[in-house]
């Protein structure tokens, strides 16, 4: 009683602490995993969307849920991929079998999701 009127403080927005790339490279949503440059690699492949902001929304959901190391690739950067698309993907791994003892830990909490190596394209 006797505060009534008084406005509620509301928390102070975190800054982001994100650093900004070096170079040309696209820059990733903050807390997103980038690809490792030039590598050949097992992911676990969770969604795809047409666009990449699409894409970043998706990869930010599942990140939500607690799915790790979510980022998101262009396809046409990578050849063993189709074209024209933006795919989610959860972990970069040396081995299938990495891969799929990882897809078996999040495939509840991604809603799905298949192992895929990733093969870049040559430059």
């Amino acid at each position: 009683p006797g505060d009534e009127g008084g406005a509620t403080p509301s928390p102070a927005p975190t800054p982001s602490t994100t650093p900004s790339p070096e170079g040309g490279a696209a820059v990733p949503s903050a807390g997103l995993t980038e690809w490792p440059e030039g590598r050949t690699a097992y992911t676990i492949v969770l969604n795809s969307s047409g666009t990449r902001e699409d894409a970043e929304r998706i990869a930010g959901e599942l990140a939500a849920k607690g799915v790790p190391e979510i980022g998101v690739i262009d396809s046409d950067d990578f050849e063993s991929l189709g074209p024209d698309s933006f795919v989610v993907f959860s972990g970069v791994y040396g081995s299938e079998d990495e891969a799929d003892e990882a897809l078996a830990k999040i495939r509840d909490q991604a809603g799905g999701g298949s192992t895929r190596r990733i093969v870049p394209s040559k430059p």
